[in-house]
């Protein structure tokens, strides 16, 4: 076979494989019915916060979730509005912003994600432990000891007393 004829032979594939319906190929994709191209755009979602290999997703407009143990997750999408939902399979820690929307339109976007440890997490940012109450609580307990401490050595003091008065 001549290099022509290899040539010719990968491209065809290539087309018989944009044509029916191969994912992507730089950035454009070929739809099965009609023929025509329709332009997809790189969605990077990128997070910051969770330590190296922990699992998390984004759940687009509420049907596809896309999960990922690296620090980005980029996915190919026509243009458009999309709602998404960030998702931490370890609840220890919680996304800052776990919801929100991003339009395409004539590009790509990068979408950043923070993810923050539960006892840091800020107030209504996905139901994280309000550790204030332990707080209060510690400090209540810890005044009804010296409390009970300052009433036992007044109580001893008085009890000496009163032994020696007899």
């Amino acid at each position: 076979m001549g290099k022509v004829a290899r040539i010719s032979t990968v491209l065809l594939l290539i087309a018989v494989l944009l044509y029916s319906g191969f994912p992507y190929a730089e950035g454009l994709k070929l739809s099965g019915n009609e023929g025509a191209v329709n332009v997809l755009y790189s969605l990077n979602f990128t997070e910051e916060g969770l330590p190296p290999g922990f699992q998390w997703g984004v759940r687009l407009n509420n049907a596809t979730t896309f999960w990922s143990n690296l620090t980005y997750i980029d996915v190919m999408e026509s243009p458009g509005n999309y709602s998404y939902r960030v998702i931490s399979l370890n609840s220890s820690f919680l996304p800052v912003n776990p919801t929100g929307s991003v339009q395409l339109t004539n590009g790509g976007k990068v979408v950043n994600i923070t993810f923050v440890e539960e006892y840091k997490a800020i107030s209504g940012a996905g139901g994280g432990v309000n550790y204030n109450y332990y707080i209060i609580v510690t400090v209540i307990v810890m005044i009804d000891a010296l409390l009970v401490i300052y009433y036992m050595k007044k109580r001893g003091r008085k009890g000496k007393l009163s032994d020696k008065s007899q």
